[in-house]
């Protein structure tokens, strides 16, 4: 799918910075310093000045910079801590800062206001014309069926590996890289006692096993947190590892996404593009048991139930909407053997293991099913099964 980056613009009023024009106004602080310090050694005093900036936050800012061994302080006042107007500062290591909006790039930007008249900027760049893959679209999917409903920042959380890589590639693709990026671990609190294990190796071993996923060793971690009751019996399928939370905080690009992510739903057409955004929102929505024989996608937003019920119809898959109960919410249901074909064969739980499974044990539980196929399933059953123990 090919997507004008304009037409999202024009539609969600950002302000936005044209090709070739110059990024120093919205740049942070200590990437303007940075620049600054190019052109030759600055005292303190001489920093404030000319980039008009406050004496705390130009001091602030020299600090981490000489922490992270970019510059080098000259001190001509004989202070430990506290820095001096007249200290002098060197440049002694070059950063890649982006100074004019690239050639077929925009420029989002936004300011957050924080106290004492003080003002924070903002920007992401991304690409004039948006070429949505088939991964794309169904990271599109994936994020309106578990994405955060935060207004401030677009956060996602699973435990399925290829869900999480998905999301990670997708957000790659607007140049969002991991460093700017939030982690938080979610483990449940029976695992603790089924595997007799100290709270402390626990988490070690998560975060390995996150780490070695996303390569993510040099980058930050929220608190990991711990949710459900240590009492009562753990679902087998509970990963050891825990759930990978990944939050990226920008108003404006939750914003972007928000109105892109309605703009590609108005324009699903193609079939390749719904089977595409289908699988991302079936991998985190729908519920795929081994025992019973149907499939269903639970939502209190009956909205877009009726907008997922009209895509299935259109892959020629008869479905039906549950009413909502006193215990429970709207649901699309999907019932009979004919109907799970469909689905093996459209490959819909591409990016989710156990439901792949689950929907293969769900369809050799019917006794006409052809032997054919009932020895064609078995075989990507075990495949599946023993992937999982090599993982």
């Amino acid at each position: 799918m090919i997507i004008h980056t304009k037409d999202i613009i024009d539609r969600g009023e950002l302000k936005v910075i044209n090709k070739k024009q110059n990024l120093n106004g919205i740049l942070k602080v200590k990437d303007r310093i940075v620049l600054y310090l190019e052109k030759g050694i600055k005292n303190t005093k001489e920093i404030e000045n000319e980039l008009k900036l406050k004496g705390r936050t130009t001091r602030k800012a020299l600090f981490d910079l000489e922490n992270e061994k970019i510059v080098k302080r000259f001190r001509k006042e004989k202070m430990k801590r506290k820095l001096g107007e007249s200290d002098s500062w060197k440049l002694i290591k070059k950063k890649n800062i982006l100074k004019t909006v690239p050639k077929g790039k925009i420029c989002i930007f936004y300011n957050t206001y924080h106290g004492n008249k003080t003002y924070k900027n903002h920007f992401i760049i991304i690409p004039k014309i948006l070429l949505l893959n088939e991964n794309h679209l169904s990271a599109l999917g994936f994020f309106q069926a578990e994405g955060s409903k935060k207004r401030k920042s677009v956060e996602i959380v699973n435990s399925e590996l290829q869900l999480i890589n998905l999301f990670l590639n997708f957000l790659d693709h607007f140049g969002i890289k991991k460093e700017n990026l939030r982690f938080r671990i979610t483990l449940n609190k029976k695992i603790l006692t089924k595997l007799k294990m100290k709270r402390k190796n626990l988490e070690e071993k998560s975060m390995i096993f996150w780490n070695n996923l996303v390569d993510n060793s040099k980058y930050k971690y929220k608190k990991i947190n711990y949710a459900g009751s240590s009492i009562g019996n753990l679902r087998k399928e509970t990963p050891k590892h825990g759930s990978l939370s990944i939050e990226y905080c920008n108003t404006k690009f939750r914003l972007f996404l928000k109105i892109l992510l309605e703009y590609t739903k108005k324009n699903l057409v193609n079939k390749e593009d719904i089977v595409a955004y289908l699988r991302g929102f079936f991998a985190g929505e729908a519920y795929v048991g081994k025992k019973d024989r149907e499939i269903q996608i639970a939502s209190i937003d009956l909205e877009e139930l009726n907008f997922v019920k009209k895509l299935l119809e259109k892959l020629d898959l008869p479905c039906s909407i549950s009413k909502e109960t006193s215990t429970s919410p709207p649901r699309i249901i999907i019932t009979k053997l004919k109907s799970f074909l469909i689905l093996e064969e459209l490959d819909i739980f591409k990016f989710h293991h156990i439901k792949k499974r689950n929907l293969l044990i769900k369809m050799m539980n019917y006794k006409t099913l052809d032997e054919n196929l009932r020895r064609k399933y078995n075989k990507k059953l075990n495949f599946l099964i023993q992937k999982r123990i090599s993982t």
